[in-house]
């Protein structure tokens, strides 16, 4: 069994290597609302590509959120 100082380390390094999904998660958000200060319109084709890429960018932070959760939950003896 692991010392609770190593689960609490990859608890760390999970977070730590979030950084740049969520980052990109307000970089998307910055994009979209760009598009909101266009007066061009937005071919739907252009959006169908960016929700794909935010999609994708949320489902990783959604799973590393969930990794974080399980391995937090170590810590605390499983409570």
């Amino acid at each position: 069994m692991s010392a609770p100082t190593n689960r609490h380390d990859n608890l760390a390094n999970v977070i730590f290597d979030m950084e740049t999904i969520v980052r990109d998660c307000v970089k998307w958000g910055e994009a979209v609302r760009d598009f909101g200060l266009c007066e061009n319109d937005v071919k739907a084709s252009g959006l169908w590509v960016i929700g794909n890429a935010i999609m994708k960018n949320a489902r990783q932070v959604e799973a590393e959120w969930e990794r974080c959760f399980d391995l937090s939950r170590s810590l605390n003896g499983g409570n």
